[in-house]
């Protein structure tokens, strides 16, 4: 639910009213709290770069239209724009997109990609002081993309979380490997291991079903597609340095195992949110360190 609007009720007296930056559970926070949040990164943590993880419309999923949902990225796009120009410099960004981005929530329309069209234009023109020549055209045909980061060895692998999460019916059509992700990050691992490169890959939805203590999540369960996913993240364990996700508004570290010992290979950073949902708000700072080479 969202409190404190028309369609579900202001509150009977205080104790039931999101406060003036919003309130824990259910309920999503007011523009001015992600604001003040992204402020604080601006000006506190100035990063070396930001992993945009997706999910920056209302948590009344299912009561928007295309225009809200152009209204809300551009606004949210404008905000982070404003506070890293506190900085003084230009930081770089790397944004994904989450499930409910797209209109209606939770698809995206691999079967019809001119349909998808207005979502990928949008969001690649609003982000495209972020992305390079090559980045921004392969992101605007699928959703996926990667870029290395000027001046260092370290690429970002880019994923669309909608071409493997089984509440897009339209994936269903080709659960192998809806519009050649799978493919694609193959090659694009392979190349990054010969150049010598580091990766980190990000997404939305994290890749496979565990989520520890919590059980196990049937949400991603193109298994065809995740399997693969989760082969190639195993094969090129020495070249992805780090797998980032969102989407459950919650903190926590999965570690990734191989399939045939359980030997781990892999750090699964899933990062929380700044709307509340069942948790408090929050966002993530990483300090990357030095990484001893594998002997």
């Amino acid at each position: 639910m969202t409190c404190c609007r028309v369609n579900s009720g202001l509150g009977k007296d205080d104790s039931d009213r999101a406060g003036f930056w919003g309130s824990p559970g259910k309920c999503d926070v007011p523009a001015r709290t992600v604001e003040s949040a992204l402020n604080f990164v601006g000006t506190n943590v100035n990063p070396d770069m930001v992993l945009w993880l997706g999910d920056n419309v209302y948590g009344s999923a299912y009561n928007v239209t295309q225009e809200s949902e152009t209204e809300v990225l551009i606004e949210t796009t404008g905000m982070v724009k404003r506070a890293l120009s506190f900085s003084g410099r230009k930081i770089p960004v790397f944004p994904v997109l989450g499930n409910h981005e797209g209109f209606p929530v939770d698809t995206f329309n691999v079967n019809k990609l001119q349909k998808e069209q207005w979502l990928l234009n949008l969001t690649g023109e609003l982000w495209n002081e972020w992305l390079d020549e090559a980045a921004l055209a392969q992101y605007k045909k699928t959703g996926y993309y990667t870029q290395l980061i000027e001046g260092t060895s370290l690429r970002i692998v880019a994923l669309n979380s909608l071409l493997y999460i089984n509440d897009n019916m339209h994936t269903m059509v080709n659960s192998t490997d809806p519009l050649g992700q799978v493919e694609w990050l193959e090659r694009t691992l392979a190349a990054s291991e010969r150049n010598h490169e580091s990766v980190f890959v990000i997404e939305h939805v994290p890749i496979c079903c565990e989520r520890g203590a919590e059980g196990t999540n049937s949400e991603f369960e193109l298994l065809e597609t995740s399997g693969r996913m989760m082969t190639l993240l195993e094969r090129y364990a020495n070249t992805v340095r780090g797998v980032f996700a969102g989407h459950y508004h919650s903190d926590f570290v999965r570690v990734l195992k191989r399939f045939v010992d359980s030997t781990p290979y892999a750090l699964e950073f899933v990062a929380p949110s700044i709307s509340t949902y069942d948790w408090l708000t929050s966002l993530q700072v990483w300090r990357r360190i030095p990484i001893v080479p594998h002997v």
